[in-house]
């Protein structure tokens, strides 16, 4: 799987009254991470009028992050199965410290009849190499 780095500035906004970032906020994290990463597939669904929406979501939170901390979110698909993909995320300081780990369930979903839609072959091999692959 190919995986990206992305870093993500932590704001006094996302803190919480225990001087750490608040858990909802990892949520935010893992968009930004996300639409870094895929781009031009998230541009594409915009061109073609498809939506790509979030079915599920699983956070692990580890350890808390402070704003002092350099944090990066790690993410790569982990699986395409017909009309979904799962895509994972760690939430790291580059230095070997593991603050949370994620994952979304995303499908696409044709706008006007709000049916799921197949990832097309093309979109699939562009988000997924299997890992023994890289």
């Amino acid at each position: 799987m190919i995986k990206k780095d992305v870093k993500i500035q932590l704001r006094f906004f996302d803190l919480d009254a225990y001087c750490h970032v608040n858990n909802s906020v990892y949520l935010n994290y893992f968009e930004l991470a996300r639409t870094d990463a895929y781009r031009e597939i998230y541009d594409k669904a915009v061109e073609d009028k498809v939506y790509i929406v979030i079915t599920e979501t699983y956070v692990k939170y580890k350890i808390p992050v402070l704003f002092t901390d350099t944090v990066y979110i790690r993410v790569w698909i982990s699986d395409i199965q017909g009309v979904k993909f799962t895509v994972q995320y760690e939430v790291h300081n580059g230095d070997g410290k593991i603050f949370a780990v994620a994952n979304t369930i995303h499908a696409m979903v044709d706008p006007v009849t709000n049916r799921p839609l197949r990832l097309p072959k093309d979109v699939q091999k562009f988000l997924y190499v299997p890992e023994e692959l890289t």
